[in-house]
């Protein structure tokens, strides 16, 4: 019962360090590979620890759930920290100048831009990830409702893995480009074997 307890303990402190990681060097524009590395690497040892807790698949289901409660925990911090943080460090004029800039119809597009490809298109180019996935092992023999639920598994995984991927990029138009290759590589692969 203590081992369960310290690997549940590990996985926690794991997945938190892990995010943070993540977390960080999202923020950090220029862009961190070590931090990257470190944050999938704490991850992938978060998701052993939890594996190893229980049943594998109980174990991995209660890692992300903890994963998803920090995320969630995270995202409201840095909600309600932000907005404060940021008025006090403008000065009034810059508060007024900056108003305006929100509000143009540049800034306005780029942002819904961003958000479908974070949104529906990474998820069309996630749905191409795992039919590919599924297409492929289907012809390589695998057992087809074995590979089926493997391919309903991988299509949120990838969903999450291309719309963090793409969004740690600054310039929309690289966005836009990661999005749309990471969707219509598996197609190709799938319609060269074909």
């Amino acid at each position: 019962m203590e081992a369960v307890l310290l690997l549940r303990a590990g996985g926690v402190l794991a997945t938190g360090l892990g995010l943070a990681c993540l977390y960080v060097a999202a923020k950090d524009r220029g862009g961190s590979r070590a931090r990257v590395a470190a944050g999938w690497g704490l991850l992938a040892l978060a998701t052993l620890c939890w594996a190893a807790s229980s049943s594998a698949e109980r174990g991995i289901a209660l890692g992300l759930i903890w994963a998803m409660l920090l995320v969630l925990a995270g995202l409201a911090v840095t909600a309600l920290s932000t907005p404060r943080k940021a008025a006090a460090r403008r000065s009034p004029r810059r508060a007024i100048q900056g108003a305006g800039d929100k509000t143009s119809a540049g800034a306005l597009a780029s942002r819904v831009i961003s958000a479908l490809l974070l949104g529906p298109i990474a998820g069309l180019s996630a749905l191409a990830v795992s039919t590919a996935a599924f297409a492929l092992a289907d012809r390589a023999g695998a057992e087809h409702t074995i590979n089926l639920v493997a391919a309903m598994f991988l299509f949120p995984l990838a969903w999450a893995a291309i719309a963090a991927l793409v969004a740690m990029e600054p310039r929309l138009w690289r966005r836009a480009a990661w999005t749309f290759a990471a969707g219509l590589a598996p197609l190709g692969a799938v319609f060269a074997i074909a």
